[in-house]
Parts: structure tokens; C-alpha cells; sequence
């Protein structure tokens, strides 16, 4: 099992339980529209491939997965430089 992963088994079924690796931040700082409460939280999945995106804002909850190669594909087509403020 990976990163400290404990199953148990009942009968047929397996369950696996693990953590994985989050981080998470106000949407304040970053976005002029952005109200008290507004968040992103972004979290690795379990087999490393990939991410799940959580962003908490004035257009509801939105939900969004990717691979890595997913994601650098979005970075190309929006373009990899960044502006300083």
C-alpha cells in the first residue's frame, strides 16, 4: 500500500483509507470579485496522475479533475507566462 494506506476486508468487499496531499486558499488576495468564504482547494490523487479542484465562488461550486498531462496542456493554451501585478 502506498503513503500509509490501510485496508480492511468484509467479505467480499475491500476498502481502502488513506490521506492525500491538499492545499487550500482564500479566493480573496487573488480574484477582485471574490466575497468572504470564496475558496480554492486543490487535491493530488492517490496515485499521483493527477489533481481534483475545488473552487468555491459567485458562480456556485465547481468541480474540476485533471491529469498532470491534462493540465500542461491547459497551461499551453492559455499561455505560460505570468503576469506580475
Amino acid at each position: 500500500m502506498l503513503n500509509g494506506a490501510t485496508s480492511k476486508s468484509v467479505k467480499w468487499l475491500m476498502i481502502e483509507e488513506y490521506k492525500r496531499s491538499c492545499k487550500f486558499t482564500a479566493l480573496k488576495p487573488f480574484d477582485y470579485f471574490a466575497k468572504e468564504g470564496h475558496f480554492m482547494e486543490l487535491s493530488e490523487w492517490y496515485n499521483g496522475e493527477g489533481f481534483d479542484l475545488h473552487v468555491e465562488s459567485s458562480n456556485g461550486a465547481q468541480r474540476l479533475s485533471l491529469s498532470w498531462g491534462e493540465w500542461k496542456a491547459m497551461q499551453a493554451l492559455v499561455g505560460n507566462d505570468e503576469e506580475e501585478d
